[in-house]
């Protein structure tokens, strides 16, 4: 059983403090619930195309305005004119 918040059947729930919660208000779940529910290894991420064209669609762009901003300029002539 994969846990999920409002699952009825999920336990090992916990709200904001940690404490343990009603599956329907769980904001998280605890250590023992993860490593039950994922084991206790880790598994490395491999980068696939859909995350590549994710980030170049949003990480590009951003980057390029960021490079028209006209940093360091004393007024606002200079800005008219960089723009």
């Amino acid at each position: 059983m994969l846990f999920r918040s409002g699952d009825p059947d999920a336990i090992g729930g916990v709200d904001y403090d940690g404490q343990p919660s009603i599956p329907q208000q769980a904001l998280g779940f605890t250590y023992e619930t993860c490593t039950k529910q994922c084991g206790t290894g880790f598994e490395s991420v491999r980068l696939n195309s859909e995350i590549i064209r994710s980030l170049s669609s949003w990480i590009l762009p951003w980057l390029a305005l960021v490079c028209e901003l006209p940093f360091g300029s004393s007024g606002y002539a200079d800005v008219f004119v960089s723009g």
